[in-house]
């Protein structure tokens, strides 16, 4: 195995912990976001009805109405545009991991579900305006309609595009099934389970800790093994 010099990471969730308070008013944003695009007079029971079924369909949010005809980017943009970022705390412990592994050489970008919109107010907020920027950032503005759970092309257009080597790529997600499709397109893989760690591990997770500076320390003794490894066949 080769040294892991790059990270690809998820926004929501793994650069900052979804608190009840962000959880609610992500419920805040998708009932105005339904009443907006889909039909002004739905109740919030049907809300959380339509919802509900098209996460368990779809494994996503709104890929149900999507299905129905309606246009995904303006569901999308209209969710994030009402999610309040002032919800967002910083961090300093993952602030001083990201700027020590920078220090160390890693390099990183982001692959999200997420609008720019929403990763230019949540990025300022965790504290990692110095990690990611608008450069080193695939949003659904550019992905479009492909999904991490379903489509291992995504991650394809992202390394792609950030020239990131898969064998030489680790990407940190909090939901296991978005795992799947980047371990078939050949990354390390990472859960962050912000100490709910599922039942069962699926075999297409390499590795499953609590937070971020448990990832860097995982990913220098991954290196640290390379190292020997590489050492030893000499």
């Amino acid at each position: 195995m080769k040294k892991l010099k790059y990270g690809l990471w998820d926004n929501d969730g793994v650069l900052f912990h979804f608190t009840r308070e962000l959880r609610d008013d992500f419920w805040r944003a998708a009932r105005i976001t339904m009443r907006q695009v889909v039909d002004p007079d739905l109740s919030d029971e049907e809300i959380r009805e339509i919802i509900s079924s098209s996460r368990e369909k779809y494994g996503d949010t709104y890929a149900g109405l999507v299905a129905e005809g309606y246009d995904e980017k303006e569901l999308t943009r209209s969710l994030y545009s009402h999610l309040d970022n002032k919800l967002i705390k910083p961090n300093i412990e993952i602030i001083k991991s990201f700027r020590k592994s920078i220090n160390e050489g890693l390099k990183h970008g982001m692959l999200t579900h997420g609008v720019w919109e929403w990763v230019s107010r949540s990025v300022p907020q965790v504290g990692l305006c110095f990690v990611f920027k608008k450069a080193n950032c695939i949003t659904a503005d550019q992905s479009g309609s492909l999904k991490k759970h379903r489509h291992p092309e995504i991650f394809d257009y992202a390394l792609e595009t950030l020239g990131f080597p898969a064998e030489e790529t680790f990407f940190v997600e909090d939901t296991s099934g978005n795992l799947k499709c980047a371990k078939a397109a050949g990354l390390y893989t990472i859960l962050v389970h912000r100490g709910c760690a599922p039942d069962h591990i699926p075999d297409y997770i390499d590795y499953h800790c609590n937070d971020i500076p448990a990832v860097f320390e995982h990913v220098g003794y991954v290196n640290q093994r390379a190292e020997r490894n590489l050492a030893l066949s000499k």
